[in-house]
């Protein structure tokens, strides 16, 4: 057993094996006869299984044909009918619906569907018009939903988007020198995640927060304002290309940006460049209005970092090609890449901001 170009196990015969646990404890086994990313006809098992009660659904592809179990969830039993023998457990209406959920949708709601969906699905299956029925939600439900998501009328980086009453109760309890265990979230499988991951201040030791919600009292809204102590990070760019053409800061956060969504996050430069200006949007409406309210600014724009981020960022800029649209911005931003002269990553210092891109630093989330 081994792992591929994109990191995934395959074995000696080529079938390529993905595994991963949800935070509602679904385990998820995904086999593909060959890797998906290099042959689109590639036949598939995706099997989904809660340990708790039981059930799951179970996908094949591998014959031709797909056969599918019937699944708890009625959207993804909607999309299940509406796809038939196309359907994917990881398809695009499903992802977003899901990164929607993690989201924005409380404990207690997830809760509450998952405890109906089952009766829901049951009730469907048992008249003789479910078919369309689930064509009905399918249309005004899931398309509906995932349509107004990928156009951005809803804001994923909304200070609503946070549990703030549970963040405010971790803060709380942190300070009081109690232990709290603290959900991470995976972002390239799209989940949360509780890893057991427990921290407690020491007598001696601050508690540090960052995030485009930290200027926003709103965030700590139960910690008391002599408690806090607000610092201002932003990457000023002083650098120029000649007498009249200067290097942005928005180009130098976008280079760190593709850098790090690659490496940390799975993410292509198409994936990042398209989502700049929606990352843009929500620096103006969340960030810049309390830019003001911080203690202290501090710039962490290096001289030599473009050199150094050059090595990562130009392969996955010439990844785009002239077919995508993104195409003329990486264009763009190789260009500017171009007048700078290579700098190993081995020369940056351990305790440089550089590494929160790089990976490999002194300092850990």
């Amino acid at each position: 057993m081994g792992r591929d170009n994109y990191g995934h196990y395959v074995n000696d015969k080529g079938v390529e094996i993905r595994t991963s646990t949800d935070k509602y404890g679904t385990d998820h086994v995904d086999i593909y006869d060959s890797c998906p990313a290099d042959n689109p006809d590639h036949g598939s098992i995706h099997i989904n299984y809660d340990s708790d009660s039981g059930k799951g659904t179970i996908v094949d592809t591998t014959s031709g044909s797909k056969e599918i179990t019937d699944t708890q969830c009625y959207l993804t039993t909607a999309c299940m009918r509406h796809m038939n023998s196309n359907f994917d457990d990881n398809c695009e209406e499903l992802s977003i619906l899901r990164k929607f959920r993690d989201a924005f949708v409380t404990k207690e709601d997830i809760e509450h569907y998952y405890k109906t969906a089952p009766i829901i699905v049951e009730a469907i299956n048992n008249v003789e018009n479910g078919n369309e029925i689930y064509k009905y939600i399918y249309e005004n439900v899931v398309y509906a939903c995932v349509k107004a998501i990928k156009k951005g009328e809803y804001d994923f980086e909304s200070i609503e988007a946070i549990d703030t009453e549970l963040f405010n109760n971790h803060l709380l309890a942190l300070l009081e020198g109690k232990e709290v265990e603290m959900p991470e979230f995976d972002f390239k499988l799209g989940t949360k995640k509780y890893n057991g991951n427990k921290i407690k201040l020491a007598e001696d030791e601050v508690l540090v927060i960052e995030g485009i919600h930290c200027l926003n009292d709103k965030l700590t809204e139960r910690i008391p304002s002599e408690q806090k102590y607000k610092i201002y990070i932003s990457a000023l760019t002083v650098l120029n290309m000649d007498a009249f053409n200067r290097i942005s800061t928005t180009d130098t956060r976008l280079i760190r940006r593709i850098v790090r969504d690659n490496q940390f996050r799975g993410y292509s430069a198409k994936d990042t460049i398209s989502s700049w200006d929606n990352v843009n949007r929500g620096e103006e409406k969340n960030i810049f209005p309390f830019q003001e309210q911080a203690d202290s600014i501090f710039n962490t724009s290096l001289i030599y970092e473009l050199g150094v981020l050059k090595n990562q960022a130009v392969p996955l800029l010439e990844k785009i090609t002239n077919q995508d649209v993104e195409y003329a911005e990486a264009r763009r931003l190789l260009e500017i890449l171009r007048y700078f002269v290579p700098i190993s990553p081995d020369q940056v210092p351990s305790n440089s901001l550089l590494k929160e891109f790089l990976g490999g630093g002194d300092f850990k989330g």
